[in-house]
């Protein structure tokens, strides 16, 4: 038997989605060629500084197989940050006879579109509301951002370059694999020109009576050329 589940509180930004672009194969960072880099370089691209501008699209699924029942859920979200202010289209999509007895709204696809701006020193959300107009809302739901690297700053000895997976992965013969709390020994990132452009992750739980559960999570970046401009809102009451 397999057993790889990792708890979603281990792995902050897979929690925020469900419970990065360079030139590659693809819009994705499994199908990114990553480049090599120094102890420097990797400290460089992981130090625990927020981005200033960049793209970032996330995909995390959620495949499981339980008796007869099958299905796959997908959370994809695309997020732009220019500084202070942030874009947010999410959209999730379930399909699959596991779903079939739930409410036709659950099954429905999802999508949410808003806008995020801390430049006064306060968090402000913007969204539309039934009607379709803009409004300021006074609440938060944590978000999907690459400020997350920060997790892997001066792991370096612990990784090594996979050929085969194109990017770096956890090295069982470091000293540091044994300190690893998890979500570190299977994720891959991958660089480009000198930050991280991709960050894959696959979590498997299968079980001995052939049911399962696979989860993916997969972080595609482009740095720079973003500009938000936020809507014209009504100020919330």
């Amino acid at each position: 038997m397999k057993n790889r589940i990792i708890a979603c509180a281990a792995v902050p930004l897979l929690a925020a989605v469900s419970c990065v672009g360079f030139l590659g194969r693809g819009n994705s960072a499994a199908e990114l060629v990553g480049e090599r880099v120094t102890a420097e370089e990797w400290d460089a691209a992981t130090v625990k500084e927020p981005f200033e501008n960049y793209k970032l699209v996330a995909k995390v699924t959620v495949e499981e197989k339980t008796g007869d029942l099958f299905g796959v859920q997908t959370v994809s979200v695309t997020a732009r940050v220019d500084g202070k202010k942030r874009y947010y289209d999410q959209k999730t999509e379930r399909t699959g006879s596991l779903y079939q007895d739930r409410d036709e709204n659950e099954l429905a696809e999802q999508t949410m579109t808003f806008y995020t701006d801390s430049t006064s020193g306060k968090d402000i959300r913007y969204e539309k509301n039934e009607h379709g107009v803009w409004e300021e809302r006074n609440r938060l739901y944590e978000l999907v951002t690459v400020d997350y690297v920060y997790l892997f700053y001066s792991l370096y000895s612990g990784f090594r370059y996979d050929d085969e997976e194109a990017g770096y992965v956890a090295d069982p013969a470091s000293e540091l694999y044994d300190e690893f709390i998890g979500f570190e020994k299977y994720s891959v990132l991958k660089f480009r020109d000198g930050k991280i452009a991709g960050w894959y992750m696959e979590i498997v739980d299968e079980r001995e009576n052939g049911d399962y559960t696979k989860q993916s999570l997969d972080y595609y970046i482009t740095y720079g050329g973003q500009r938000v401009i936020l809507p014209a809102v009504k100020k919330a009451k």
